[in-house]
């Protein structure tokens, strides 16, 4: 499938652009939530060494086994779709919002997630109830 020439001379200004496949778009889009994908799970690691600090290095690794198996077993849904992104906004705030004192910047970080998709406004409690412990 080529996307329509008129549409794409149109956007170039009257200038006959090179046409771009869907397939194209595809392997470019795979390529970027590979590298969402790749940051997610440094960013993993890092808060499960903050989390856990006194865990052994085979220990993190089987956590992160898991997500590596999960993320294998669910690669063409997850590398085609734009949940990637939202869970690497929410896996920040969560981690912040764990590990450091930066409760507000937590939030906002959510906020942001929910800005980029409305399922997180779901979390609101969850975010909130863990802000106080006593409750």
């Amino acid at each position: 499938m080529v996307l329509p020439q008129l549409a794409l001379s149109a956007i170039a200004g009257g200038a006959t652009a090179h046409p771009v496949s869907l397939q194209q778009y595809r392997v470019a889009f795979r390529l970027q939530m590979m590298g969402v994908d790749l940051a997610l799970f440094a960013l993993l690691t890092y808060f499960l060494r903050r989390v856990y600090p006194y865990e052994s290095w085979r220990a993190t690794a089987c956590r992160l086994l898991v997500y590596v198996v999960g993320g294998a077993l669910f690669s063409y849904v997850m590398c085609d779709r734009l949940d990637l992104p939202l869970a690497a906004l929410l896996t920040i705030s969560l981690g912040l919002l764990i590990t450091s004192s930066r409760q507000n910047l937590a939030f906002l970080i959510l906020a942001a997630s929910v800005a980029y998709k409305l399922v997180p406004v779901f979390l609101i409690p969850l975010w909130t109830g863990g802000r106080f412990p006593g409750v």
